[in-house]
């Protein structure tokens, strides 16, 4: 079937229109004619895939990645740097006016655009795939579990396109393990330019016969500081060489601090847009040196340093035993006055807060399902002046200012970053202080 597509909309997604049906089409741009096979087909919508494009666009470009189209890592290779970037802003403004109407459009700021549009992720998560007595490295194709096979990938920083090269070497002459290998993460700081890899596996493998497979990658790679294994049977990764998480963590320097960010633990893949990211949310607090900051979802610490080395102190609260304690171990490094607590942030934030009722900014940093229900339960009982919430979904965080706008608060300031080019995600940091 024959297809013209109206507009780009959340996700990456063209969208044209067939006896009525909408159809989203990947690796589109607006006004191309392409011919498409639907492969997934609901009662109001379908999804296909290009077999051919008929029309395309003067906008269109030549993706640098041959894989483009068929891994599903990126969406947007096929637009130029600087279209993507608008595209993302109207989407992200879109959604915001869609859920707090028209007049929030006026504290919607530009969006920021990235300082290397490729070659930015500190981390990737690679599948795996044995065939016969080959071992395939790759990325599963957009929607499905097929895997496509990389040479290198076009966003992760160089230093993890040199381990990559290793690892698929080295792996062929243990594939007997690669089928018990759901995942490969490799994670690497610039600023160390060391990085460590995390075998994440169905069951647990002789660690004898893994650690033999490590020494040879270490042995191999300068700049690789350890290997460590995850499975069910335990939480977090171990190193296989028996180091702490402090030694096998990676060194970040963010503005004036030096970080550790321990093995699994979350931290922003896009280094140098991080940086930005904190300068805002600094900017945005306005501290004294007086004030007291609750922030949830706190992580390892990444905002919480910057922001407590200008306050008189700073809780922050989350789910993750290890992350606390690496965030617990930041703060000590730094010689800031920030406290960490692991708690059930959606369940337990009432109960802490019976002991905890004076903070003057609250800063969240929640996953992409928004906190929604952590927003009701704390602001039933604080009532901080300023709110600073940084997102990674437009649309559950549109949906948390509407409620904070609902009991008073004034949004003030809404951010939009992108921290993740070539991919149709988005950061953003807003703000809200009561009336």
């Amino acid at each position: 079937m024959h297809l013209k597509i109206e507009k780009i909309v959340p996700g990456g997604w063209g969208l044209a229109k067939m006896n009525g049906k909408v159809i989203f089409v990947p690796y589109v741009l607006p006004n191309e004619i392409v011919k498409a096979k639907i492969f997934l087909e609901k009662k109001d919508y379908a999804f296909a895939e290009i077999i051919e494009i008929i029309s395309p666009s003067p906008q269109r470009i030549s993706p640098i990645c041959p894989h483009f189209g068929v891994c599903g890592g990126c969406d947007y290779q096929h637009i130029p740097y600087d279209l993507q970037v608008k595209i993302k802003e109207n989407l992200f403004k879109d959604e915001i006016v869609r859920q707090l109407g028209k007049g929030i459009i006026d504290v919607v700021k530009k969006i920021i655009p990235a300082t290397n549009p490729f070659f930015y992720r500190n981390r990737i998560h690679l599948k795996i795939k044995r065939e016969r007595h080959k071992v395939h490295l790759g990325f599963f194709k957009k929607n499905t579990h097929e895997l496509i096979p990389l040479e290198k990938c076009f966003l992760a920083i160089p230093a993890i396109n040199e381990i990559l090269i290793m690892l698929k070497t080295i792996l062929k002459t243990y594939a007997a393990i690669a089928n018990q290998i759901k995942t490969i993460e490799i994670f690497f700081s610039p600023n160390e330019e060391k990085g460590i890899i995390i075998l994440h596996t169905l069951i647990e493998i002789n660690k004898k016969y893994l650690k033999n497979m490590a020494e040879k990658l270490i042995d191999s790679l300068p700049a690789l500081k350890d290997v460590l294994i995850k499975h069910s049977a335990f939480t977090y990764p171990r190193s296989l060489f028996d180091k702490g998480y402090t030694e096998s963590g990676l060194f970040f320097k963010i503005n004036n601090f030096k970080v550790i960010c321990y093995p699994g633990v979350f931290f922003q893949v896009n280094t140098d847009q991080n940086k930005k990211l904190l300068n805002i949310v600094a900017e945005l607090a306005n501290l004294s040196g007086n004030e007291k900051i609750l922030e949830l979802y706190a992580g390892m610490g990444n905002l919480s340093l910057l922001l407590a080395s200008k306050a008189n102190k700073l809780i922050g609260l989350d789910n993750n035993k290890l992350a606390v304690r690496n965030a617990n171990y930041n703060a000590q490094l730094n010689k800031v006055r920030a406290f960490f607590k692991k708690i059930d942030v959606d369940k337990g934030i009432k109960d802490f807060l019976k002991d905890e009722t004076l903070f003057d900014c609250l800063v969240l940093d929640p996953p992409r399902q928004g906190c929604l229900n952590a927003l009701k339960q704390t602001l039933n009982i604080i009532k901080p002046k300023k709110i600073i919430y940084v997102s990674c979904h437009p649309a559950t965080l549109a949906r948390d200012l509407r409620f904070l706008s609902h009991i008073g608060y004034k949004i003030k300031y809404i951010q939009p970053i992108d921290m993740f080019p070539q991919t149709h995600h988005i950061e953003a940091v807003a703000m809200a202080v009561s009336s």
